[in-house]
This record gives C-alpha cells, structure tokens and sequence, in this order.
C-alpha cells in the first residue's frame, strides 16, 4: 500500500495521524523519547505500564525505520492501533488482572 493512503484512527475517532507524511510522523513520535507532554495523538501512550512504554518505543522504532526502508506504512499504523488497546487494557487494572489469571480463576464481570 502507498504511503499516500494509509490513514491511523483510533477506534473512538478521538485521533488520525496522517502517517503519509514520514516528517509529521517524525514530529509526533519524536515526543515519546523526550521529557513533557505527549502529543494529543499519542495520549493514550501514558496508560502504558513501564514495561509496555519501553517494548512500545522499540517496536515503534523498528517499524518506523522498515517501513521507510520498504515504503510501506500498514505496519506502523497496525502497531499503533494494537499498542492503542494495549495501553486500553493496562489503564483498566481489574481487566488486566483477568486476562493474566489462571483459567480456573476467571470470573470477571463487567461493571
């Protein structure tokens, strides 16, 4: 897929990165690895644990730099959307307890 095309949204429409523009995604991502604010589109990155935040900056690294290689963003707007649900289920500590619970211990119930 072209670059010019691929769109990231967050499933609740809050956020769309225009990922077609190599030097906007550099502007956005470029936050993550310095201190302050986040930008508003990456947000959702603070509700990452520790060690998610850090996998997420490495993964986000490598796709970032094969999808210049092989001109072919899909990948980086895969990423983000799934570290995106990732950071949904470290913000809600009672799921994240279930889904790492043994079988026999599941019996979460939504509220």
């Amino acid at each position: 897929m072209s670059m010019d095309k691929v769109i990231y949204q967050s499933e609740d429409d809050i956020m769309v990165t225009m990922i077609a523009d190599p030097p906007a995604l550099k502007d956005k991502t470029t936050g993550l690895w310095r201190d302050g604010p986040l930008p508003p589109e990456l947000a959702w990155a603070e509700q990452l644990s520790q060690l998610h935040y850090r996998v997420f900056l490495v993964e986000l690294y490598e796709a970032i730099g094969a999808a210049c290689i092989h001109d072919d963003w899909v990948g980086v707007a895969e990423l983000l959307e799934d570290w995106e649900a990732t950071a949904e289920v470290d913000a809600n500590e009672r799921l994240s307890k279930y889904l790492l619970s043994k079988p026999e211990e599941k019996d979460y119930q939504e509220s």
